[in-house]
């Protein structure tokens, strides 16, 4: 009977030490549900605006006809990327496809006109301006299988579907006034190209590493949190209470 009083003491005290133990071992990274998905959505831009602006008069005592000369330009440049991701985990496996796409735009304009040589009856007017825009849609999937811990294989497949325009447009006149006497020259061209290109890319890689979802976890600790601070949590909950406790909250997530 001694003895198995004794038996029954030392079951309770390894009982309760393991119990012990087991409570303050719980983190956020204690818990990993069978399925999650993570998503995930970026975007930036930027806006840029310069211009100059400069003007010269004729001398009036020139004999030629006055005219005022000068220049000035103006550049806008705009850029606009975004990024979309969205993966599917499991503890063996995840999928993962993401979509990215990027914009950019810049239109420059010059003019400028001026004596040839200065203050003399030869004119020459130059106008330029160039319109450049290029935009890029990027897909990805990949497949990862993990083989033990967190070390895993991969396959990652990628394109790009890549579009640029640039179009420009020079024109210059040239006059000569002398008296009543006026001759004159004029050049005018444009032009546009456009490309467009895709690209695909695949690969096979090994890693190591792993994403958990932390919420479910958290969301435990922070109910026994309110709970003790409330004066209703009767005891320390153990590890496998917290595991029971993380089940319920994924399971109606």
């Amino acid at each position: 009977m001694k003895s198995l009083l004794s038996a029954l003491a030392v079951a309770t005290l390894c009982a309760v030490a393991a119990e012990a133990k087991d409570t303050t071992t719980f983190r956020v990274d204690s818990y990993i549900p069978e399925r999650f998905t993570d998503f995930q959505w970026l975007a930036d831009g930027r806006l840029a605006v310069a211009g100059t602006d400069r003007s010269v008069e004729a001398d009036p005592a020139s004999p030629y006809i006055p005219i005022d000369a000068g220049s000035n330009s103006v550049d806008r440049s705009a850029r606009l990327s975004s990024f979309m991701k969205y993966t599917y985990y499991t503890v063996p496996e995840y999928l993962s496809i993401s979509m990215g796409a990027t914009g950019n735009f810049a239109y420059q304009r010059y003019w400028n006109r001026r004596f040839l040589p200065p203050n003399s009856g030869s004119v020459r007017e130059t106008r330029y301006s160039t319109n450049n825009f290029t935009g890029s849609v990027l897909p990805a999937v990949e497949y990862a299988k993990y083989l033990t811990g967190d070390m895993f294989l991969s396959l990652v497949g990628e394109g790009e579907l890549r579009r640029q325009e640039n179009s420009a447009h020079n024109s210059t006149t040239s006059w000569t006034t002398i008296n009543d006497s006026v001759s004159w020259y004029t050049s005018d061209v444009s032009q546009r190209t456009v490309h467009t290109g895709v690209h695909v890319a695949g690969a096979f890689l090994g890693g190591w590493g792993r994403l958990y979802s932390g919420s479910y976890a958290t969301t435990a600790l922070q109910l026994v949190n309110e709970l003790r601070k409330s004066g209703l949590l009767l005891r320390e909950p153990t590890m496998t209470e917290y595991q029971r406790l993380c089940d319920t909250i994924y399971e109606f997530r």
